[in-house]
């Protein structure tokens, strides 16, 4: 069994709509309490990597606040030597897989992902297809098997491979099925 089905299967119809859309029960404040605890630990996790030196320095912001002050704005253009050649040297951590955009600026931007972020991509997809599929709180209208309407670009695509990663976690019918939207034929037709 999938790690997204067994949930369908073993949690009441509450728990499941908790587990996936339980944020919206969240006050501003609560919300931004988790917001702040998801950048202080990815702040701490990316310090010591080479793109986190070069954008902190040797500084390590113990707060929002202090990192607003110490940290630049940064634009792709920053870290695009070492993303476009995919120096996985230069990361936190050796990425799960590689993404790239659609290229709209004259060329692909590549972006990795790590596992842990795509497992969050995942569970955020699910509770996307239960919101756009429910017409209450609480209403849970999917479950593993359904069939979705899948046009997305093929993988290194993020769109193509969130949903490949997510076909790992979640058991679903994809239309058309995923390994035609992988087709070179299918990709000729995308364009």
């Amino acid at each position: 069994m999938l790690s997204e089905d067994k949930y369908f299967k073993t949690l009441t119809q509450d728990e499941v709509w908790q587990r996936y859309c339980g944020f919206l029960d969240l006050s501003i404040d609560e919300f931004m309490d988790i917001q702040r605890g998801l950048l202080m630990d990815e702040l701490e996790r990316v310090a010591d990597s080479i793109l986190g030196r070069k954008i902190m320095g040797n500084q390590r912001p113990r707060s929002v606040e202090e990192f607003r002050r110490v940290v630049p704005l940064t634009i792709y253009e920053d870290y695009e030597p070492y993303l476009s050649e995919r120096r996985e040297d230069a990361l936190a951590e050796k990425p799960y897989l590689w993404c790239h955009s659609a290229g709209r600026g004259g060329y692909f931007k590549w972006i990795p992902h790590s596992v842990v972020f795509l497992e969050k991509a995942a569970k955020t997809v699910v509770g996307s297809v239960i919101l756009a599929s429910t017409t209450r709180k609480g209403q849970i209208n999917i479950s593993p098997g359904s069939r979705f309407l899948a046009i997305v670009p093929p993988p290194p695509y993020g769109s193509g491979s969130l949903l490949q990663f997510l076909s790992q976690r979640f058991s679903f019918q994809a239309i058309p099925p995923l390994e035609e939207i992988e087709n070179p034929d299918f990709q000729d037709r995308m364009q």
